[in-house]
């Protein structure tokens, strides 16, 4: 079975275009912050292409905020970044292949809804 925040990473990655993606510990992140553990890292995101992916994953970190009650983060690192101090994540195994005792195509059910297949709400991130 998919735990949850498994489930939110496949959907993260599926939204991310191909980049690589994990959950923030202790390997990428050396400090502890408030909401480490609901923040999620996207590698290779050039700096124009920052407000595509957040806009693509708003409706999703809401959803989970309702769901959990926590809010979750998003960290981005540029692909001249991930070159220099995480290249080694472009090689981590990807979760986007069938796990075990999960028959292939299982959708993910993380929120208590596919929210591949939910209505987008289309709203815009709030300016920094």
């Amino acid at each position: 079975m998919i735990n949850e925040r498994d489930a939110i990473l496949d959907l993260v990655r599926r939204r991310a275009d191909g980049r690589p993606v994990r959950w923030v510990d202790k390997k990428t992140s050396a400090g502890d912050f408030d909401g480490r553990d609901w923040t999620i890292e996207v590698f290779d995101v050039a700096k124009g292409d920052r407000l595509a992916l957040r806009e693509k994953l708003w409706d999703l970190f809401n959803a989970v905020r309702k769901h959990t009650g926590k809010p979750m983060s998003l960290v981005t690192h540029t692909p001249e970044d991930t070159n220099s101090f995480y290249a080694w994540v472009r090689s981590e195994p990807n979760r986007d292949t069938a796990l075990p005792g999960v028959p292939r195509g299982t959708p993910p059910r993380a929120i208590g809804r596919d929210l591949r297949t939910a209505p987008r709400q289309h709203i815009r991130p709030r300016a920094a």
